[in-house]
Formats: C-alpha cells, structure tokens, sequence
C-alpha cells in the first residue's frame, strides 16, 4: 500500500513538476513572441518615420509638413480624378474612364482631359454632321 501511495505521489509530484515547466515555457514562449510582434510593429512604424524624414530633408521643410503636403496632394488629385471620372462616365468615354482610372499623374492628366480632350469629341461632331437638304 506505501508502495503504492509513495509512486501514486511521485507522479502527482512529476505531473506538477512537468506543468509547472510547460507553463514556464509557454509564458516565455509567448513574452517573445510578444516582445518580437512588439519589435517588428517598431519596426514598421520606424520605417514609415523614415521615410517622411527623408522626405522632409529633401524637401528642406520638417516631418510634419512633409505629411501636411503630402495629404494635399492627395486630396488635390482625389478631387481632379473624381470630376475626371464623372465627366468620362457622362460622355461614354470608357477608354478615358480607364485610363483615368489607372493613371495617376497628381491630376495633371485629369485637368487636360477636363478642359482639352473631353471638348475635342464635340468639334468632331460638328464637322461630321450632314445636312439635310
């Protein structure tokens, strides 16, 4: 019975002994993987840093207005490709749609489409038309 009660407790002992391991284990396990998601997010964001300071030094102004020029930018070509868009789409003008679409010039492109390409359909129009007699 002591035999059995000794070797039933030896185990009880080892069954401790080998959670307590495994969950030391897996905390560490885990504290690195967090410390190494950690690491690359640092990573990350480091090199988004990077690159608004290298902008910002070639431009010779500071990260924030490297960022502030650069959402005008973007919203100054959102704006021209939208009324872009909307215009090509108004006149069936698909092959324009499409490039309009793909192409992004900070809406240089869409201005010349705007106000030249779009108005030289009428001209040929106009001098295409027969008249009735």
């Amino acid at each position: 019975m002591r035999i059995i009660g000794s070797t039933i407790q030896n185990i009880e002992e080892s069954k401790k002994g080998l959670l307590s391991r495994i969950g030391k284990t897996f905390i560490k396990e885990n504290s690195l993987s967090i410390k190494r998601r950690d690491k690359m997010a640092y990573d990350f964001n480091s090199i988004n840093a990077d690159v608004y300071s290298m902008l910002a030094s070639s431009l010779g102004v500071s990260t924030t207005t490297a960022i502030g020029i650069l959402a005008v930018i973007g919203i100054w070509s959102l704006v021209w490709k939208g009324l872009a868009l909307w215009k090509s789409a108004r006149k069936t003008h698909k092959i324009w749609f499409i490039v309009l679409l793909i192409v992004n010039t900070i809406g240089i492109l869409e201005i010349l489409y705007i106000f030249i390409f779009s108005k030289l359909g009428k001209r040929n129009k106009k001098n295409t038309t027969v008249k009735k007699k």
